[in-house]
């Protein structure tokens, strides 16, 4: 098994430059990966065997494995990025704090991460409350 952990470059791409696109598979984790426990797995033309792997490794992380379509930021980042961007968009804007941001975010049941602790995401900077 070949993988890659990007979701900003095309998998298929990245497959056929390998020359093993058979043993290829994007294994996206999400930080702060000892928090998550999504992995995003893209198999573009991957056998049943590379499916197995990746999925049995997940299973060894102790990590949820869910395949997802090989698009530029795969599920979670293709989703979260314009969220990040309009909370800044928005304070840029308004004025308003990003405290204030985060409050709204947070107190609401719209996203589990305040947008200014996501924006430089770390496994040390970001906090991810339990709901």
């Amino acid at each position: 098994m070949l993988a890659t952990a990007t979701s900003s470059l095309s998998i298929a791409e990245l497959a056929d430059a390998s020359g093993h696109m058979e043993n290829f598979v994007g294994f996206h984790l999400i930080n702060p990966v000892a928090k998550i426990k999504l992995v995003e797995l893209a198999f573009p033309e991957a056998n049943l065997q590379t499916h197995r792997r990746a999925h049995q490794l997940c299973k060894t992380l102790g990590k949820t494995p869910i395949e997802v379509s090989d698009v530029p930021g795969l599920v979670v980042n293709r989703l979260l990025f314009p969220y990040l961007f309009r909370a800044v968009e928005l304070m840029s804007e308004t004025g308003t704090e990003p405290e204030d941001v985060d409050s709204c975010v947070m107190l609401a049941p719209v996203c589990r991460w305040a947008p200014s602790r996501c924006s430089t995401v770390s496994a040390s900077t970001c906090t991810c409350p339990e709901r």
